[in-house]
C-alpha cells in the first residue's frame, strides 16, 4: 500500500489504515524489478490462454496503494497479448489515486490493456470479497456491464503487504481464495492461476534477520505490534491449509522475495 510523494496531511487522514503505508517513493523504486520478475509469468499465461481461444489475462491486485504497480504492469505488458487488471484498496481516497494513475497509464501506454475502476476491498471483510466476486466478468474487454458468467482471475498480486498487516490478513486472503470455500466458485483459475506476494521474508520463524531487515522490522512493529516480517514457513502453512502450495521463490533486490503460490491439484 504505497503512499506517493504527493500525499499530504489531509489526504493521509482520509486513508483508512495510515500505519500500513510504505515510505514515500518506495513503490517507484521496487516497481521495475517486480514487473521484470513477473512479466514472463504473465506472458506465459497469455500464451496459454491464446491457445484456448484468445481471452485476456485477468489480474487482481490486492492493496494496490496509489496504483503505481498496476499502472506499470499495464504499460509494460506490450501489445502482443491483452491484459485486464482489477486494482483494489480499503478506502475511497486511495481508490481515487489508483484511478488517477490508471488514467495516466492509459494516456502513456498500450491501450489494449485495461485497468478496471478500483474496487473497495478490506482484506478481512467477507462482504467486500463477495463484491469482488460479483464484479468478476468473463468478457475479454473487461467491461463491467457485461453480463456473462464470472470467470476466475488468472493471477493475483499482493506487494508490500504481508509484513505491514496483522497476520490475520494473510489468513483471510487464503481463506477467501480457498478452492473449497463453500458457496462460491474459485476466484483463482485452478489450472494455471497463481498468487504472487512481494516483500521481505525470513525462512523460518526463529531465524535472525539481516541488519537492514532487522531495522525495518523494528520500524513497522513500532507502528503496530501485530506487524512484522513473516517467515516463509508461516505463510506456506496457511496456504497449505487452504488448498495452495508454494511453487516458486524469486530473489529480489534489497533482501526481498517474490513468493508464488499455486492451487494444489
Amino acid at each position: 500500500m504505497p503512499r506517493n510523494q504527493e500525499s499530504t496531511t489531509s489526504s493521509s487522514s482520509a486513508i483508512r489504515f495510515p500505519e500500513r503505508q510504505s515510505l514515500p517513493g518506495s513503490a517507484g523504486r521496487n516497481t521495475p524489478a517486480i514487473v521484470a520478475a513477473l512479466q514472463p509469468h504473465l506472458v506465459h499465461l497469455a500464451e496459454q490462454k491464446s491457445e484456448g481461444g484468445g481471452k485476456a489475462v485477468r489480474v487482481l491486485e490486492l492493496a494496490s496503494g496509489t496504483g503505481e504497480h498496476v499502472a506499470a504492469f499495464a504499460q509494460e505488458s506490450g501489445s502482443t497479448h491483452r491484459f485486464v487488471y482489477q486494482p483494489t484498496e480499503a478506502d475511497e481516497w486511495l481508490c481515487s489515486q489508483i484511478a488517477l494513475n490508471a488514467s495516466r497509464a492509459r494516456g502513456n501506454g498500450n491501450n489494449e490493456n485495461i485497468i478496471l475502476p478500483p474496487q473497495i476491498l478490506d482484506l478481512t471483510d467477507s462482504k467486500d470479497w463477495d463484491k469482488i466476486r460479483r464484479t468478476q466478468q468473463g468478457s475479454e474487454n473487461g467491461d463491467e456491464d457485461d453480463d456473462k458468467a464470472a470467470a476466475p482471475f488468472d493471477a493475483i498480486f499482493a506487494f508490500n503487504l504481508l509484513h505491514i498487516t496483522p497476520f490475520e490478513v494473510t489468513h483471510s486472503i487464503f481463506q477467501q481464495l480457498d478452492p473449497e470455500r463453500a458457496g462460491s466458485p474459485p476466484m483463482l483459475h485452478q489450472m494455471h492461476g497463481f498468487i504472487a506476494f512481494y516483500g521481505a521474508f525470513k525462512e523460518h520463524e526463529d531465524d535472525e534477520l539481516s541488519e537492514g531487515n532487522a531495522k525495518f522490522d523494528a520500524d513497522i512493529r513500532s507502528r503496530n505490534s501485530s506487524f512484522g516480517i513473516r517467515s516463509v514457513d508461516s505463510v506456506r502453512q496457511v496456504a497449505d491449509l487452504h488448498g495452495h502450495r508454494l511453487a516458486e521463490r524469486i530473489a529480489m533486490p534489497s533482501n526481498n522475495w517474490i513468493l508464488i503460490f499455486r492451487p494444489k491439484r
